[in-house]
This record gives C-alpha cells, sequence and structure tokens, in this order.
C-alpha cells in the first residue's frame, strides 16, 4: 500500500510541474515556473514525500524528492511504484499533454531501505502514457 502512497505524493509533485507549462513561449514560461517553485522548496507532496529540487534541462524536468518511509529499491518494487505513478499521471489529460509536446519528467527519490539509503529513479517520457 505504500508503495501507492509514495507514487501519488511523486505524482502531486509532477502536477505542481505541469500545471504552468505550454505557450505562449513556452520555454520562458516553463524557465520562469522552475526558479519560481525552486524558491518554495523544500516542500511537502504528501504525509511521506517532500520535493526537494527541480531543475529544467532541454525539455527534461528533473524532480528530486526525499522520502520518510523505508522501501527495498529493487527491480520489482521500482516497477511498482513506476506503475502506480504511470497510473495516477497518466490519467491526466493535462500530463499527457505536456508529454506529447515533447517534454519529459525525471524523478529521482532518495529513500530509507533496511541496507541504507537508496534511491529510486523513475523517468517519465512521451509514449509512456497509452
Amino acid at each position: 500500500m505504500s508503495k501507492y502512497i509514495l507514487a501519488i505524493a511523486i505524482a502531486a509533485g509532477a502536477g505542481v510541474a505541469y500545471m504552468k507549462l505550454g505557450p505562449p513561449s513556452e520555454r520562458a514560461r516553463v524557465q520562469r515556473f522552475v526558479k519560481e517553485l525552486s524558491g518554495q522548496l523544500p516542500r511537502a507532496m504528501g504525509p511521506m514525500v517532500t520535493m526537494t529540487r527541480i531543475e529544467l534541462e532541454d525539455k527534461t524536468l528533473k524532480s528530486w524528492y526525499a522520502v520518510d518511509a523505508t522501501f527495498e529499491t529493487d527491480a520489482a518494487t521500482t516497477a511498482a511504484v513506476r506503475q502506480a505513478l504511470l497510473k495516477q499521471a497518466c490519467a491526466d489529460s493535462k500530463f499527457r499533454d505536456i508529454l506529447a509536446r515533447g517534454y519529459a519528467f525525471d524523478n529521482f527519490v532518495d529513500v530509507n531501505t533496511p541496507h541504507g539509503p537508496g534511491q529510486f529513479h523513475i523517468l517519465v517520457a512521451s509514449g509512456d502514457c497509452v
């Protein structure tokens, strides 16, 4: 269950990002948004997820999160978190529209594991929402 809460919180972070993207002067708007949001960080995205950093690199919006919970970062758990994130995010037409414009969302999620620090890396790109 906590995998789904994590994915929803990350999707909320992506939601904060895609709400302001789009023409006119798309690139300038995105850059301005990233600068504004950066000034508001760290920002709680849910009871256990905090967005800590955001950057724009070409047409990739990179976001970093810290999670106050323990997860395994094995392939199966990462796949489950990614699927839950895609289900949540791709249900939104605005998110799909931004992906269709060629943007990608690259998420880096720092978590505690039973063995020490770990990280999920989840890229959502055009074609991921079908």
